[in-house]
């Protein structure tokens, strides 16, 4: 059973530290609203927000969710595990389904079936499926279970790379 006034306190504090850090890294949040790829309105409303525009308020303001969430440790992780990049117009991605989509043919067509990661994700996994095929690794059995098994992009970039450099340098 949902609690309302649990629920809104919360709320609260959650956004009350996502100001602060605003207020102390003296950004407005127009400029903060405009790199994120959403309107302003989404940091004035001080309700619920997507999970998406989370995540790239946190990268933006290089700020732990966990901070935001919980008030716990502030810096961030240095393993740079999201993938989010201030740069990239979200407006110009394809729809979720349509990544799915694409991703699943190549998991099936190229290489032989590779299961679905998701630690990592099928965006992710869909962009390693292509850098291993850009590479001519797509057939190799190894670079497949890398495709399948790793926890992040990142991580499975520098397995492909590895196993390129093993095999041609």
């Amino acid at each position: 059973m949902p609690k309302p006034a649990a629920d809104t306190e919360y709320l609260s504090d959650v956004w009350m530290r996502i100001n602060s850090v605003i207020n102390e890294q003296k950004m407005n949040k127009r400029e903060i609203a405009k790199k994120c790829g959403f309107d302003r309105k989404i940091l004035s409303t001080y309700t619920n927000i997507n999970i998406t525009y989370f995540a790239r308020i946190c990268e933006e303001l290089n700020v732990s969710a966990d901070f935001f969430l919980f008030g716990l440790d502030k810096g961030k992780e240095k393993t740079n595990k999201a993938a989010y990049l201030a740069d990239k117009c979200y407006k110009d991605l394809p729809p979720q389904r349509e990544i799915i989509k694409s991703a699943e043919k190549m998991m099936q067509n190229k290489g032989g079936n590779i299961s679905a990661n998701h630690k990592c994700g099928i965006s992710a996994q869909k962009e390693l499926l292509v850098l291993a095929d850009d590479f001519g690794l797509l057939h190799r059995e190894d670079v497949r279970e890398i495709i399948a098994t790793c926890g992040t992009f990142r991580e499975g970039q520098q397995r492909i790379m590895g196993v390129y450099d093993e095999a041609y340098m």
